[in-house]
């Protein structure tokens, strides 16, 4: 690593042996001929399948932007074209946005938020302005709080805390009260924060699931009999969330392997 494919695509990171010995082993793949007796002593037959993927993200648009308003009445809110298609972006968000402004949250703790792309990177890592752009309300608030913070510093001897270039002091210091206080300081009573985010390329998730099915062989009734995954996700945002989709996604594909159908009362409408 990294490595390029023959699609010019380059894999910084993996160690795809790894997972699948990790995959087999925990699949137990080597006693199978003896889980597959014990079906055939029962008159079923039992097989099993093993699959290694790999998975591309972000659709080669590495390029965001998001724009942030920290206001004097203690709202944030975040701009982003980005849409939700039930992946939990919008609590994605609000944990990002907690996370990076040192947000005392009351929210739900169980809706917290999945990774993202792009977007998500954007609020993390670059809820900012720019040192050139004289115009930006959280510069003007970053000069006036360095200044109260360079006079008592004067008095008292101490040393200031150090600011960020939003008008955030560093974590040791920093309060979400101050930061919605220097809003409500500004002309608008908002400090405004346009950012725009790249990442480098893309990332690359990868798995390695085995399943194992029991089959009559008169009915021709299949029954999962086990299933196993292990997927390097990368950095998990929210433990809960990434595993229902890992979870939900796999019994999604066991659904459409088996044909399910759902079938609605013709009256009701119930299914």
């Amino acid at each position: 690593m990294p490595y390029k494919n023959a699609m010019e695509q380059t894999y910084d990171s993996g160690n795809f042996p790894a997972l699948l010995e990790q995959g087999l082993k925990l699949a137990d793949y080597a006693g199978f001929d003896r889980r597959a007796a014990e079906s055939k002593a029962r008159g079923k037959l039992r097989g099993r399948g093993l699959v290694t993927f790999l998975e591309w993200t972000s659709g080669n648009v590495f390029t965001e932007r998001v724009t942030v308003d920290v206001s004097g009445d203690g709202f944030i809110e975040i701009y982003t074209a980005t849409q939700g298609m039930g992946q939990g972006i919008a609590t994605s968000y609000a944990q990002l946005v907690v996370d990076v402004f040192d947000v005392r949250s009351n929210g739900c703790a169980s809706c917290r938020a999945t990774p993202i792309a792009a977007p998500a990177s954007a609020v993390q890592a670059r809820v900012r302005c720019s040192p050139r752009d004289r115009r930006c309300s959280s510069h003007r608030a970053r000069r006036s709080t360095g200044a109260r913070a360079r006079r008592r510093s004067a008095r008292s001897g101490r040393r200031r805390p150090r600011i960020r270039r939003c008008g955030i002091p560093h974590r040791r210091h920093r309060s979400h009260r101050r930061m919605f206080e220097l809003a409500a300081r500004q002309e608008q009573h908002v400090i405004h924060v346009d950012t725009t985010s790249t990442v480098g390329g893309p990332s690359w998730p990868n798995g390695c699931h085995v399943c194992e099915v029991e089959v009559d062989p008169a009915t021709g009734a299949t029954q999962v009999a086990s299933y196993m995954s292990l997927n390097d996700v990368g950095r998990v945002v929210n433990p809960m969330i990434v595993r229902g989709q890992l979870d939900g996604g796999a019994v999604q594909g066991i659904g459409q392997a088996l044909c399910e159908e759902i079938v609605y009362d013709q009256e009701s409408g119930s299914c």
